[in-house]
């Protein structure tokens, strides 16, 4: 369960005397969303800013390009520093997969980096491809 499913079980609608949903136990009135309305509308965040502030230490993405030298520190083989570089949230379509797979392999391949960090670049691709099988098979069900 997200986030987002976690708004929308406290949002739902509970029937007198019914069982709640894991969060909640009571929808709340509509007066508790216009003012998480109004809080977003009077400080817009977007996504990018909002991801930064929830993992500051996390790498940017994408990734510097390879026409300048790269480093380790660069080439995080950490899962979840991965998963964040990936975004695999904002995917939609097994195409859309299929465009995330190239542009992280074009980043981060072991063939374009210096011969010292293949194999961190080699493991990032495990890690990279083995999340987007997993998102591939959640999408087609």
């Amino acid at each position: 369960m997200n986030f987002a499913d976690i708004l929308d079980d406290i949002a739902r609608p509970r029937s007198p005397g019914g069982a709640g949903g894991a969060y909640g136990g009571h929808g709340h009135a509509p007066a508790f969303w216009s003012v998480l309305d109004s809080i977003a509308a009077a400080a817009p965040v977007s996504e990018t800013a909002a991801r930064q502030a929830y993992r500051p230490e996390a790498p940017r993405s994408p990734l510097p390009g390879f026409d300048g030298a790269m480093h380790a520190s660069d080439l995080s083989i950490d899962a979840d520093d991965i998963a964040y570089e990936l975004d695999l949230d904002a995917v939609a379509s097994v195409e859309e997969l299929s465009i995330l797979r190239r542009r992280f392999a074009r980043l981060n391949h072991p063939d374009r980096v210096e011969a010292g960090l293949r194999e961190r670049a080699n493991t990032r691709m495990t890690i990279a491809n083995a999340m987007i099988d997993a998102a591939a098979r959640c999408l087609v069900g």
